[in-house]
């Protein structure tokens, strides 16, 4: 099975870390849990040169899978021993490794270098279509502040002005 990182990349510093197999499984879990995400987008597992021209890319995957391998193992450690201080710390792995992969998912950063899964289609993230029905009880309650009657204390139930189909004027 592919990995992004290896067990002597676990950013365990002074801690004492468990076992060779324990940390090779912490490891094997963060690649899933990347392969898992960015399947929907790339090729998974994602293999890029450590030394060739995306060699930003590899390294920002193993600097993810580290956090993401450390902070569930410092996190599962400091569990029993209920440190504060270890469970701050794990957690801030956890976050900004998993705001890594949001971005990566969402766009707002690239990843040159890897295979897109279905490089046809548009990496669109958000709905197609949009189901707006403009005689809505529920938008129009919604959307307009502006009542010309401040008194009544509920907004109009359609925007001021508008003439909706079937309708010749307004009568009220």
């Amino acid at each position: 099975m592919a990995t992004y990182s290896e067990v002597d990349d676990l950013l365990m510093g002074e801690l004492q870390a468990p076992d060779q197999k324990v940390c090779q499984k912490y490891v094997q879990d963060a690649a899933d849990e990347i392969d898992s995400k960015l399947g929907f987008i790339y090729v998974t597992p994602i293999v890029i040169d450590p030394n060739g021209e995306f060699r930003h890319s590899a390294l920002l995957l193993k600097r993810i899978s580290n956090f993401l391998a450390t902070g569930r193992l410092i996190l599962a450690n400091a569990a029993s021993r209920e440190d504060q201080y270890l469970n701050a710390y794990g957690k801030s792995l956890v976050v900004e490794a998993t705001a890594a992969l949001d971005a990566l998912l969402t766009g707002t950063m690239p990843l040159p270098g890897a295979t897109p899964s279905n490089p046809d289609a548009s990496n669109a993230t958000g709905p197609i279509i949009n189901n707006l029905d403009p005689q809505s009880n529920v938008e129009s309650f919604y959307a307009f502040a502006t009542d010309p009657f401040p008194s009544r204390g509920y907004p109009l139930p359609y925007p001021p002005g508008v003439i909706y189909p079937g309708q010749s004027s307004r009568t009220w």
